[in-house]
């Protein structure tokens, strides 16, 4: 038998370690295998009688995503779920909070990230409160918007905060601070430091 593809993304020697790498974990995937009909004696049949079992569903969301194809009908197709990763910076005056001059960066641009990048001023005030009257440190917090119960995780680098914002039902509370530490270890592997 030959592995032909998994998840509908066709793998060559060349690629399958890239392909892999986008399965996150234990997980099921679809294989689609290559089988040559075997004749009497033990030896292959002419190779018209090859049967490719390939099915044509739709590229899973995760390769596709990973794999930056048709990434416009993915966000459309999760716009309308609160997420949001905006790195702020903590150095502005109150002013400034309304020119949005505080926003280093922000993704995704969609009208649900909206209403996150709105209560933005509430992330900022609690990672400087916190950390001025307490001596702590925020981790997460967590609000509703709409329907929609949303986790928010903090990374402070410097004077600049990461904000990740992502829907309870896809990211536990418990998984959250794992996720963060994983986008910034990513980033600074990637870039160098996340002011990069």
């Amino acid at each position: 038998d030959v592995l032909l593809a998994v998840d509908d993304v066709d793998v060559t020697s060349e690629n399958i370690e890239r392909v892999l790498s986008c399965i996150p974990g234990p997980t099921q995937v679809k294989l689609t295998l290559e089988t040559a009909d075997v004749d009497h004696r033990g030896g292959p049949r002419d190779s018209s009688t090859v049967h490719k079992m390939k099915a044509s569903p739709p590229v899973s969301q995760l390769v596709r995503l990973l794999w930056g194809e048709d990434t416009a009908e993915l966000q459309m197709a999760i716009g309308h779920i609160p997420h949001i990763v905006m790195y702020l910076s903590l150095k502005l005056d109150s002013t400034s909070l309304q020119e949005e001059e505080e926003i280093l960066y922000q993704y995704p641009m969609s009208e649900a990230s909206c209403q996150l990048k709105g209560v933005r001023g509430i992330f900022l005030t609690l990672c400087d409160m916190l950390e001025n009257v307490t001596g702590g440190q925020i981790i997460s917090s967590s609000l509703l918007l709409g329907k929609h119960l949303v986790h928010v995780g903090y990374w402070k680098e410097h004077n600049n905060l990461l904000v990740v914002g992502l829907p309870a039902e896809r990211v536990p509370l418990l998984s959250l601070q794992t996720v963060v530490g994983d986008v910034v270890r990513t980033l600074k592997v990637m870039y160098g430091s996340l002011d990069k």
